[in-house]
């Protein structure tokens, strides 16, 4: 390790992780002590590249909450989920859908869970108001069901056995 840096306690995202200097930066970070999350859209060079390299793993799993939802092109390279509101307008429901559709799994499980009359934001403390010309704002009732969602999603891919 070098003795210069220390990035222990923290998180370090490398993309481009398979190879070259993508991997090899990845490398650095955890010898330097970093959490490191690895992002590459070849997930089978990924894979190969950190075998048996405990301290360099690709996600497991991600879960977004109201994300844009464009279509995607490469594959996934893990589990998903999606958790959105049904009267969200800045990043609409349909889009998710349609992105959920046109997906192309690879084998990963992508879940799309939406709430009815929540908007984006539901999760935030404010109550429902108007930003950036956007109607945001709180959903308790999607707030809560989206913490125990993603709760038991984490849980069940982030156990030890897996």
């Amino acid at each position: 390790m070098n003795p210069v840096y220390d990035f222990k306690d923290e998180v370090a995202l490398v993309t481009g992780a398979s190879s070259g200097i993508g991997l090899a930066t990845a490398k650095a970070f955890a010898e330097a002590g970093a959490a490191v999350v690895l992002v590459d859209i070849n997930e089978t060079a990924l894979r190969a590249a950190t075998e048996g390299e405990k301290s360099l793993r690709p996600f497991a799993a991600a879960v977004a909450f109201y994300p844009g939802c464009a279509v995607p092109s490469p594959a996934l390279n893990t589990d998903m989920l999606i958790l959105i509101g049904e009267a969200d307008e800045w990043t609409p429901m349909e889009n998710c859908t349609r992105w959920r559709d046109a997906a192309r799994t690879n084998g990963h499980a992508l879940r799309l869970k939406t709430y009815p009359g929540a908007l984006h934001g539901f999760d935030g403390p404010s109550p429902p108001h108007t930003y950036a010309g956007h109607y945001v704002g709180r959903h308790p009732e999607a707030a809560a069901d989206s913490y125990a969602e993603t709760r038991a999603f984490l849980a069940e891919r982030l156990s030890p056995a897996r």
